[in-house]
């Protein structure tokens, strides 16, 4: 979701497992390995420009088993150029309510230069509140690898260099989200991307499973939806073993908004959602061509 660092969303839904104890609900899909033996391999995600709105603005709620404990909100600057790149300005608030709020405070505030003839982020600031802690990470992308600061109160700063596979560019949550909801797959059609969550980075696994009727806040939609499957890996790309893999889904409406409606994840406290509950669009799409 945008804007939301692994930290945060597990403080969160942390928080209310332990008031919700163990309750059942329908899980995300992941990608189906059963059918990967005989599929094409994944490509690369790759879209022509990401699809985001100058003016756009969107919220999702958070919640564990439907108990709602947090807030994400996302809104799409104008495009311009900041070092010769044409890019879009994205920035996210995410903050815990409720239940959630009430045992610790959460919020990130993350924003995103996006470039917009590549669908890739440029650069990347979050600043963290993890109740008493607070800490603020910046990542600057470029081929092959990302240089990631993080800085807290009366610590020094610490820098990690993570490397990416040759020829390749990672995303952040930000820019991935404008690039899924740009991505014209065919049915089964399977990619995959690296995406920077807080420090850490995770390779995602997507394939579009088809079109269907979703029920929001905001009324009856059509939408596209995308299973798949996240792994986070250690620094040197391969697989972290102290995480197993997470399978999510995304819907996004099957018209020419192309708004993210729910987002579902398996985690280690169980199944997360992420639910619009406002949308509001300008009438120009941000795109370099």
């Amino acid at each position: 979701m945008p804007g939301l660092s692994g930290k945060s969303s597990a403080l969160i839904f942390a928080a209310l497992s332990v008031h919700l104890g163990c309750v059942a609900s329908s899980p995300p899909r992941a990608v189906d390995r059963a059918s990967e033996a005989s599929a094409e391999p994944p490509a690369p995600l790759a879209v022509r420009a990401p699809f985001f709105i100058p003016g756009e603005q969107m919220a999702w709620e958070l919640s564990l088993h439907g108990v709602v404990g947090g807030e994400a909100v996302l809104a799409v600057g104008n495009p311009g150029r900041i070092d010769g790149k044409e890019v879009v300005i994205l920035r996210s608030q995410v903050e815990s309510t409720g239940v959630a709020k009430l045992i610790k405070e959460v919020s990130d505030d993350v924003t995103t230069w996006v470039d917009l003839t590549t669908a890739h982020p440029v650069y990347y600031y979050a600043d963290v509140r993890f109740g008493k802690k607070q800490g603020v990470i910046e990542t600057t992308f470029s081929p092959d690898k990302l240089r990631i600061l993080y800085k807290r109160p009366g610590h020094p700063t610490r820098t990690y260099i993570q490397k990416l596979p040759p020829g390749l560019l990672g995303y952040d949550t930000h820019a991935v989200l404008g690039a899924l909801r740009a991505w014209a797959a065919s049915s089964d059609q399977r990619a995959y991307f690296y995406v920077l969550s807080g420090k850490r980075l995770w390779k995602a696994t997507i394939a579009k499973a088809g079109t269907e009727a979703i029920s929001t806040a905001l009324g009856e939609f059509r939408a596209i939806r995308i299973d798949g499957t996240a792994h986070r890996l250690e620094r040197n790309l391969t697989p972290d073993p102290a995480k197993e893999a997470r399978a999510f889904s995304l819907w996004i409406s099957d018209d020419a908004r192309r708004v993210p409606l729910l987002v579902t994840a398996r985690t280690e406290y169980g199944d997360v959602a992420a639910a619009l509950i406002h949308y509001h669009r300008p009438s120009a799409r941000v795109s370099s061509r």
